[in-house]
């Protein structure tokens, strides 16, 4: 699978995975309709969809084009395929946000399954950031917007709420736990294949891989159980 050339996909790391340092940083240079305007339309499209502005359709319709066509106009990476979701959901927030369950969820799950790597494998920051080109100040910045905010305007935003029980009525249909993790599983195989995901960040130990899925899915069940316990 191509990977994203869009330089608002550097925040996920995709296209900085490849093999030559030199081809990836010809792409980061790409213009700035390939760069960033494309991704960002295709984005503010998907985000609206998936916001829950209309019926529920509208929101399974959004995710399942978001699915499609994430990879080749957002980026390879959860992290973008949060993000939109996430800012979709802030420019419609004058109606209920009922995703904000879910967000608050991933958002988390993204954080900690990527992070975690880190601490079995001490040069995996500094092996991205000289993928990029940029310096390992820059890099934990960049991993901070990516990662780390997401999960915390998410959860102020859910804790904050007037009307958390409309926010969270679908999940009294859907296990929170279950389709958050769910989706983050479908995202991996669609870009993927698989669990190992080498071809999207960095090739590493199969045992990494596994590692990170299950601080994921504890962290899918785990927050989600709260998040759950706050919706009642």
């Amino acid at each position: 699978m191509q990977k994203s050339i869009s330089f608002a996909g550097t925040v996920d790391f995709g296209l900085a995975l490849r093999k030559k340092p030199e081809a990836t940083y010809r792409l980061v240079r790409e213009p700035l309709y390939r760069q960033l305007l494309l991704p960002s339309c295709f984005g503010l499209l998907m985000g609206f969809a998936v916001s829950v502005r209309a019926a529920w359709f509208s929101t399974v319709a959004g995710l399942v084009v978001l699915v499609v066509g994430g990879p080749r106009f957002i980026s390879s990476t959860y992290t973008l395929w949060n993000w939109t979701m996430l800012l979709g959901q802030i420019a419609d927030s004058r109606r209920t946000p009922r995703l904000l369950p879910f967000l608050v969820v991933n958002s988390w799950a993204i954080f900690t399954s990527f992070n975690v790597i880190a601490l079995f494998d001490r040069g995996l920051f500094k092996e991205l950031a000289n993928r990029l080109r940029y310096s390992l100040l820059r890099f934990h910045f960049m991993n901070t917007v990516g990662h780390f905010l997401p999960a915390l305007l998410a959860t102020f935003w859910f804790y904050n709420l007037k009307d958390r029980r409309g926010a969270c009525e679908w999940t009294q249909v859907l296990n929170l736990r279950l389709a958050s993790l769910l989706f983050h599983v479908l995202w991996a195989f669609r870009v993927g294949g698989g669990l190992r995901l080498d071809n999207v960040y960095l090739k590493r130990p199969k045992e990494h891989w596994y590692i990170a899925w299950l601080v994921a899915a504890i962290t899918h069940t785990s927050v989600g159980h709260l998040v759950a316990q706050s919706c009642v």
